[in-house]
């Protein structure tokens, strides 16, 4: 077994309620997908400008607690709300030994 366990094992999308931003429930990848499996080591989410990739990771950092405009959990800096509701959705598979961690969740 490898020694780091990521905290989130996988992401699940459960859709009980609407939406403000109706644009990110319209996103292919998004509309098409019910779970989402992370791999333990390292993972890719790849595509074209405006597939969708920024706003689910975004998505998936609000839904674990962290700023959407980044930084940490003790750490955050708000300007606007300009993030998607996308959150709301968003179920997050817990491991049993991970450890929350931010430091590269969400790098740009």
């Amino acid at each position: 077994m490898h020694p780091y366990q990521p905290h989130v094992d996988y992401v699940r999308f459960e859709r009980k309620c609407s939406l403000n931003s109706e644009y990110a429930a319209k996103i292919p990848c998004i509309a098409a997908t019910e779970r989402i499996d992370l791999h333990s080591h390292v993972m890719f989410f790849i595509g074209e400008n405006g597939t969708g990739k920024f706003t689910l990771l975004e998505a998936i950092a609000v839904a674990n607690g962290f700023n959407p405009e980044g930084g940490t959990r003790n750490f955050s800096n708000t300007t606007k709300d300009t993030h998607a509701d996308l959150y709301n959705w968003i179920k997050l598979g817990r491991g049993a030994r991970g450890k929350r961690r931010s430091d590269g969740f969400l790098s740009i």
